[in-house]
């Protein structure tokens, strides 16, 4: 069994990881988590960015190039890839209200398998939250294979890894069985996320 990655697993963290910042829009308060790159402020709404962020872990973690994206460990402005294809997705899937909300609830569900079962974290939890967004959409095609693929390298993901993460989506999508754990976690996660009856 694969560990839950040091850098986010709560067990290891102290209570000064997670603390409070004055909006610098509106003087809020907002909490962040030592590993927040932003977040949008509860009182104006605008997106603050984390003056104290701790991705320390880029350091020594060897998932830090997944993670983080190419060219971007030992950055300290870095914002992880999860969040910056996060953003991407929000205008790829404008025109669903309620696919943020699945993709975020997908991560979720990934992160749960990652502490269970010996798979790649930053591989899966990219693919859950593409799986996600991508849930009430028809069959994929070959223009949203070549959508995903960009988004995925215009987040910072090397193209080889990125075609491994989009050849899973896509094949849980299309019902198509690949080898390996990343493939059997997807397949749990599409069963509890894929699209309603009729879609």
């Amino acid at each position: 069994m694969m560990p839950r990655c040091p850098g986010q697993d709560l067990r290891f963290w102290t209570p000064k990881d997670i603390f409070d910042v004055g909006c610098p829009h509106c003087g809020r308060t907002i909490e962040f988590w030592k590993d927040d790159p932003s977040r949008r402020c509860p009182g104006c709404g605008r997106e603050a960015r984390n003056p104290r962020l701790d991705l320390g872990c880029a350091e020594w973690c060897k998932y830090a190039a997944e993670c983080l994206g190419q060219g971007a460990v030992g950055s300290a402005a870095v914002a992880p890839v999860i969040d910056r294809l996060e953003l991407l997705l929000d205008g790829y899937c404008a025109t669903d209200p309620q696919a943020g909300p699945r993709a975020r609830r997908c991560l979720g569900r990934a992160q749960q398998i990652i502490l269970a079962d010996q798979v790649d974290p930053c591989v899966l939890q990219t693919a859950a939250l593409l799986v996600g967004a991508l849930a009430e959409r028809g069959a994929p095609g070959p223009e949203e294979s070549t959508a995903i693929q960009a988004m995925l390298e215009r987040a910072g993901i090397a193209a080889e890894v990125a075609r491994r993460i989009r050849d899973l989506v896509q094949a849980v999508r299309s019902s198509r069985a690949l080898p390996g754990p990343e493939y059997r976690a997807l397949a749990k996660l599409w069963s509890l996320e894929g699209p309603s009856p009729g879609a």
